[in-house]
């Protein structure tokens, strides 16, 4: 059996009233002969529906998505459709996710509907089937 250990900080003097500093670590099992991938993708706002990023034969996994082209928003949804308004998830430019996902649907990246135009290489994907 695998173990990830993801750990999320955050800190601040300005975004409350008072100073912010949370830090949480948790010990995540991950199977021995479970599917581990990582991929970069090009969502784009043309293609139906987008990239699929992820596909319900993985099952439960652990996803980390991160959005590295350097202007372009990148839509995370779960039907096969470039419409803004269908989005689950924005990821601005430099903008990260890190979440447990049901693996029951199916997942899709798009930059929208608006003419945005092709992420290049701009949707960095690993996922850790539980």
């Amino acid at each position: 059996m695998a173990t990830l250990t993801p750990t999320l900080a955050l800190t601040s003097t300005d975004a409350t009233g008072d100073t912010l500093s949370l830090s949480v670590t948790d010990s995540l099992a991950i199977g021995a002969n479970k599917v581990r991938l990582s991929r970069t993708y090009s969502p784009d706002d043309v293609s139906p529906g987008g990239v699929q990023i992820f596909s319900t034969n993985l099952g439960p996994s652990y996803m980390y998505l991160k959005n590295t082209h350097a202007t372009l928003k990148i839509h995370i949804q779960a039907a096969a459709d470039t419409a803004e308004s269908a989005a689950w998830m924005e990821l601005k430019a430099g903008e990260f996710a890190f979440f447990c996902w049901a693996g029951v649907v199916d997942l899709f990246a798009s930059t929208g509907d608006n003419g945005a135009g092709i992420a290049t290489d701009g949707l960095e994907v690993i996922i850790f089937e539980i």
